[in-house]
């Protein structure tokens, strides 16, 4: 249940995000870009479990066969939440680790 797994973040952002707030080195933008994509990633999980759901109880009711389309559709929303999830873990992880930051520069060992 993508979206139960959301909703939990959601509910751990606030206090994560008073913590990182005094460090130093913490832009409030990057903190503002994960908060976005964070809630973005939230609704597309719940919207992925509703869909779910609802085709679960459908193919209950009926002969227990899926159709294609719902698989099609399912799995579609599916690998999108997978996506947002992975935009948001990246957008989080630019938080705190400033080599994965855009502009970045490393050093070269020659």
């Amino acid at each position: 249940m993508s979206g139960a797994g959301g909703l939990a973040a959601q509910f751990t952002g606030e206090p994560a995000e008073e913590v990182v707030e005094g460090l130093p080195d913490v832009p409030e933008s990057l903190v503002g870009a994960h908060e976005d994509a964070a809630k973005f990633a939230t609704i597309v999980a719940s919207i992925t479990t509703v869909l779910g759901i609802v085709i679960a109880v459908v193919v209950f009711r009926r002969d227990g066969n899926i159709p294609w389309i719902a698989t099609t559709t399912l799995l579609v929303a599916t690998v999108t939440t997978s996506a947002a999830m992975a935009w948001t873990g990246s957008t989080g992880g630019k938080i705190r680790h400033t080599e994965i930051r855009d502009g970045a520069v490393t050093p070269h060992s020659d």
